[in-house]
């Protein structure tokens, strides 16, 4: 996401986004809006600052899913080498590992759909 997006999305001026790069201050206004606007917690942008990383907000999961899928656990190889991706967020990188769970899962169901319509 851009600059300009991002100031769209949260609801500040694309001047106020560039005094924040410049100078690292932010009203407290702004720090609540930009958190609400990334979907992070309160305190997410403190915990940046100190050289740590976003507290995401929890939406409960989509009914479609089960929610073992959006446990935060690795679980293979492959979910290990995507944490290993140190160039993304640690928020994305679980986007991403909960998407193969979630394309996964969907294949798995459409195998048993398959196989229940040929044994009927």
């Amino acid at each position: 996401m851009g600059w300009e997006a991002l100031a769209d999305q949260v609801g500040v001026s694309r001047q106020a986004l560039h005094s924040i790069r410049k100078t690292g201050r932010l009203r407290d206004l702004t720090k609540r809006r930009l958190e609400g606007g990334l979907k992070w917690k309160p305190g997410s942008i403190d915990a940046i600052k100190a050289g740590g990383e976003p507290t995401p907000i929890v939406v409960a999961p989509p009914a479609r899913y089960p929610p073992e899928i959006y446990e935060r656990v690795i679980r293979t190889d492959t979910e290990a080498r995507i944490m290993a991706v140190r160039k993304q967020t640690e928020q994305v990188r679980w986007g991403v590992i909960f998407g193969l769970r979630e394309e996964e899962y969907d294949d798995e169901q459409s195998a048993r759909g398959a196989q229940l319509r040929k044994d009927a």
